[in-house]
């Protein structure tokens, strides 16, 4: 049996991540983009690599109605949405949730480079021992659901 969680991007693709023991399997039906989230003018807004990293970020945050703006971007390859993004919204300021892999590092490097017109945070260094914000929320909570005997 195969499941998939699925959510709609901004064209109007959905967007699917699958997981069956060891095997993943991330794709698009329809047309790739990103997933905007409440984007407002002059609002801060979160950057997430997936949309496993939100969820985990509202999981780990505990936030069931999530009020700010947040671009998920459903593949690096689709970074340059963000400089669209500013373009329009104008945001205040920027936080980026990136994969500490050598991709998500360049990709982060690059946006601050890019990026003159809004103050940016990189929050890798919250996950620094993990690959991403949902590896770390999926291990620690691994870590505190077992039991120690003594």
């Amino acid at each position: 049996h195969y499941f998939a969680l699925a959510w709609l991007n901004d064209s109007g693709g959905c967007e699917f991540n699958s997981r069956s023991g060891q095997k993943s399997f991330k794709g698009c039906l329809g047309i790739k983009d990103i997933t905007s989230i409440n984007l407002q003018p002059h609002k801060k807004i979160a950057v997430f690599e997936s949309a496993m990293d939100f969820w985990a970020y509202l999981s780990y945050y505990g936030i069931r109605e999530f009020q700010n703006s947040a671009i998920i971007l459903n593949s690096l390859s689709l970074r340059n949405k963000i400089l669209e993004a500013i373009e329009q919204y104008q945001p205040t300021e920027l936080y980026l949730f990136l994969d500490n892999d050598i991709e998500g590092c360049k990709a982060t490097e690059s946006l601050m480079t890019d990026i003159q017109s809004t103050t940016i945070h990189d929050k890798s260094s919250l996950y620094a021992d993990f690959k991403d914000f949902n590896e770390m929320v999926m291990t620690k909570s691994a870590t505190a659901g077992r039991k120690t005997t003594t």
